[in-house]
């Protein structure tokens, strides 16, 4: 990129000097490096003039300032403009060259991309209504009338712990059924990525082949007579005829039966025509996703204003939440020396050992310690309380008190590691209902609660500080089972 002091539109400039000029510009091209401005349209006569050079009157412009892009850039291409200087001034324009940058370059964290992405069920809840959210209810009271284990469940009829696993296993399974196949849900990535339209990601997979296609005809090649074979010139016509049948607006196009010295290079001017109109339909779609984009940011911003104002605030301050990706860890071996692991299983294990550890607690006895006896008078019971206040505190709720406790747990709240979440329980069937009912009262007299509530959802939080791979900065958040 830069000044090379040469119009290549207008030969009336510079006239004593363009042939040596020229002649570097003509190198460039048989280097197969293309003039970004040439992108901007499929012809002259579509493309906007854009001068990148006035004289101090501005009745004289010119364009001689160049960015010149290989060709595998091609398929990144976004947008190419020049506009004039404001922080200094100058009687040149700047260039601005817009390429995607996601398939450029490769993400900071190398160990990421090396992972296969994890992807996480997300449901809609705002797509539901209330015929779906009855076919979700008898779809639980169908898979409950099918299932040996809840469909005998009676009142007392849990009385060892195995039992209890059973029935929750079933019981999850029957909710979790009926909400996939009537609730609707998509499979969202765990990592927060901006994605483009398929329109616009289907296209730029068009432009990818047809450029790869293009690369093939570079003038370095065709120079020495090395272009593709009869039989792969026929593979690439076909390919070609399928991309032209998907643009019903393009210049009907035929391709010559076989490549020759006479007309290979007009058939990459063909070739060069079709990928030029790619180009340009993926700019067009590009800007209308950008527009699109940007019109919904502003109505969520003021929908924000009314209903959450602290988003409003972040998005105004550019404050983005801090995450952590448990890629790697510092941690200390057995000689108090740093070593830093990479491998996941080592990850995980570490992970688990430093958050069973990190309180510092241990399950000990502490009725004889010093501590005890310094506290042992504060938890002695009240003589002046009515110890009758509690005979019903331990009483097993009703099904009436169960229901009621159903309908007041919050909506749009992150479930456990079961996946049910509060929307599901509220729109159980009433049968449903009275299994999960006779499940908690038995949770309750077992004095016991099934193995897979035991288990916990742990999310490291940062700290105001950067983390450096160490758990010991950060704050761990557990979600647990709803139920």
């Amino acid at each position: 990129m830069g000044d090379f002091n040469v119009d290549i539109d207008n030969s009336d400039v510079n006239s004593q000097s363009r042939p040596t000029k020229m002649r570097f510009i003509n190198q460039l091209q048989d280097l197969d490096l293309v003039d970004s401005y040439t992108l901007t349209g499929s012809d002259n006569l579509q493309r906007p003039y854009q001068h990148t050079w006035h004289n101090a009157f501005n009745t004289i412009t010119s364009r001689i300032d160049y960015i010149w892009c290989s060709l595998p850039l091609l398929s990144n291409f976004v947008y190419h403009s020049s506009f004039n200087t404001e922080l200094y001034q100058s009687d040149h324009c700047q260039l601005v060259l817009f390429l995607d940058k996601r398939s450029l370059f490769l993400s900071a964290n190398g160990s990421t991309n090396k992972k296969p992405q994890l992807h996480k069920l997300q449901y809609h809840y705002d797509r539901m209504d209330l015929t779906l959210w009855d076919s979700f209810s008898v779809a639980t009271d169908a898979y409950a009338s099918s299932n040996p284990v809840l469909s005998g469940l009676k009142e007392n009829s849990i009385r060892t712990i195995r039992r209890l696993n059973s029935v929750w296993d079933n019981l999850r399974t029957c909710i979790i059924t009926a909400a996939k196949a009537h609730i609707p849900f998509s499979h969202v990535p765990s990592s927060r990525t901006s994605h483009l339209p398929k329109p616009l990601t289907k296209l730029q997979h068009r432009i990818k082949s047809i450029n790869k296609i293009y690369y093939q005809f570079r003038a370095s090649l065709l120079q020495q007579q090395l272009w593709p074979d009869h039989a792969q010139w026929q593979d690439i016509k076909s390919v070609l005829s399928k991309e032209l049948a998907q643009m019903p607006q393009y210049p009907l196009t035929s391709f010559a039966p076989t490549l020759t010295r006479e007309n290979v290079w007009s058939e990459k001017k063909k070739i060069h025509h079709i990928l030029q109109a790619l180009i340009l339909e993926s700019r067009i779609l590009f800007k209308k996703h950008t527009n699109d984009s940007m019109t919904q940011f502003i109505q969520q911003r003021c929908q924000n204003y009314q209903d959450d104002p602290k988003v409003m605030l972040d998005s105004l301050l550019n404050r983005s939440k801090r995450v952590i990706r448990l890629d790697r860890l510092v941690v200390k071996n057995s000689h108090g020396d740093q070593i830093l692991l990479t491998e996941p299983d080592d990850i995980k294990q570490a992970s688990i050992h430093h958050f069973q550890k990190v309180a510092g607690s241990s399950h000990a006895s502490k009725d004889h310690t010093a501590e005890w006896v310094q506290w042992q008078s504060e938890y002695t019971p009240r003589s002046y309380i009515n110890s009758s206040v509690y005979n019903q505190f331990l009483d097993l709720p009703s099904l009436s008190e169960w229901l009621d406790i159903i309908r007041q747990l919050p909506s749009h709240k992150a479930p456990g590691p079961s996946q049910i979440s509060n929307e599901m329980l509220k729109h159980l069937s009433p049968s449903i209902q009275h299994k999960l009912w006779l499940l908690i009262k038995a949770v309750l007299t077992l004095n016991d609660f099934p193995d897979q509530w035991k288990e916990a959802y742990i999310y490291p939080i940062p700290k105001p500080k950067e983390w450096h791979y160490d758990l010991n900065n950060t704050r761990p958040i557990t979600l647990l089972d709803t139920v």
